[in-house]
């Protein structure tokens, strides 16, 4: 099973390379939960307060 940090590591190259769209890294952030970090709770993400909690180590409910 390949990680998100791995997938990402993958594909860097060649889509800086092509100048192309992440498609697999944005696959893989999603399957992984992390996509929803940097999205508002309106459109399913989880906000922004978790960037805090994340910083501090802090876990959610």
């Amino acid at each position: 099973m390949l990680t998100a940090a791995s997938v990402l590591r993958k594909y860097a190259a060649e889509v800086d390379d092509r100048a192309r769209f992440p498609v697999e890294s944005s696959a893989a952030l999603r399957e992984s939960g992390l996509l929803g970090l940097v999205a508002p709770t309106g459109y399913e993400g989880v906000g922004p307060d978790v960037h805090a909690d994340v910083a501090q180590g802090r876990r959610r409910p």
